[in-house]
């Protein structure tokens, strides 16, 4: 797997993302995820991924919660 900058993330690929949620100010508040999945839409604001290759939901990812992306 190949580190890949946001900017350079394309629809339609697919991409493993390291991302955080809970962003609270207490210890052990937040919460680290990974996600491997393809990516429906990039957005200025978020990034929104595939649960999984045969489903249509998708779930939405802030830009700012994403910690890695790798390419696959």
């Amino acid at each position: 797997m190949k580190r890949v900058k946001l900017s350079n993330v394309k629809a339609g690929n697919s991409y493993k993302i390291d991302y955080t949620v809970n962003h609270g100010g207490g210890s052990g508040s937040q919460s680290f995820y990974s996600k491997v999945g393809k990516i429906k839409e990039v957005n200025p604001e978020f990034i929104r991924v595939y649960y999984d290759e045969n489903s249509r939901r998708s779930f939405k990812i802030m830009n700012k919660d994403i910690t890695d992306m790798f390419g696959i």
